[in-house]
């Protein structure tokens, strides 16, 4: 009979989070993931409105690369590095939580670190 128990990857945020929560651990993983739900769900991000080509151009940034808070954080960087300026400076100008949005929103696969 397989194991139907879920399994958490020991990352370092979730090893911070036991830490901080022992006795409320899966509460807390339950908490977080709602909000997060939440975010991805209910806020409107202005970035959802890019073109078809300027996601598929974000995607092809990500793509193959460690999708990590700093490369969330950086991302109109890699915009810029790839040769995509204008989009490099309208992402610019989003704030995390709207990048982490469009990140999210696309449908590609990603290297997750």
């Amino acid at each position: 009979m397989a194991d139907k128990r879920l399994k958490l990857f020991p990352a370092p945020a979730v090893v911070r989070v036991k830490e901080s929560h022992p006795d409320k651990f899966s509460q807390r993983v339950a908490t977080i993931l709602d909000r997060y739900q939440g975010l991805l769900e209910y806020h409107h991000s202005p970035l959802r409105h890019l073109s078809n080509s300027e996601r598929r151009q974000v995607a092809e940034c990500l793509m193959g690369s460690v999708v990590d808070a700093l490369f969330i954080d950086c991302l109109d960087q890699e915009l810029a590095d790839a040769g995509h300026d204008h989009l490099a400076k309208i992402v610019a100008d989003a704030s995390y939580a709207n990048r982490l949005i469009l990140v999210e929103s696309l449908e590609c696969v990603l290297a997750l670190g």
